[in-house]
């Protein structure tokens, strides 16, 4: 057996040392968890079921992977939206979640949701509409390696 493993077996290990010789200093859960409406479990939750945001060569893929885009539906008069079913279900609730805490916890949030239900969308609608707004603001933070300022989330919405 590697002496590498040794530690494993006497039961004295570092998770940590593991992740940073696993994921090589990732520090991609500082970045999500600058975010307002982000705890450690949800951050945990996104960053396993991204894995690696190189894969996405956009943030309308990623987007769509996460399952937060709104599909057309239309049919003559009536305008309707539908959901993906080729999307990840774990990301998808991980970032209504997000959503959901971020309009009680952030005013920027809090003020794009109301506009969203203004507008005329149901309460689901307004819901996903914002996880995407949250969603492109984490692809860009992946991305750059720059943590959250309340200008992206404006930016954005």
């Amino acid at each position: 057996m590697p002496p590498e493993f040794l530690h494993l077996i006497a039961g004295d290990f570092d998770h940590k040392v593991i992740q940073r010789k696993r994921f090589g200093y990732n520090f991609r859960g500082k970045l999500i968890l600058s975010v307002p409406g982000i705890a450690v479990k949800l951050a945990a939750r996104i960053i396993g079921e991204t894995v690696d945001i190189k894969r996405f060569k956009t943030v309308d893929k990623y987007s769509a992977y996460a399952g937060v885009v709104c599909l057309r539906n239309d049919s003559g008069a009536s305008k309707r939206t539908k959901n993906s079913k080729c999307s990840n279900h774990i990301l998808k609730d991980s970032y209504l979640k997000t959503a959901l805490t971020s309009i009680r916890i952030n005013p920027v949030s809090t003020a794009y949701y109301k506009k969203k239900i203004k507008a005329g969308h149901s309460h689901l609608n307004a819901l996903k509409c914002l996880a995407h707004q949250i969603c492109k603001v984490l692809y860009k933070l992946m991305k750059t390696k720059t943590c959250y300022q309340a200008s992206y989330l404006k930016k954005a919405a």
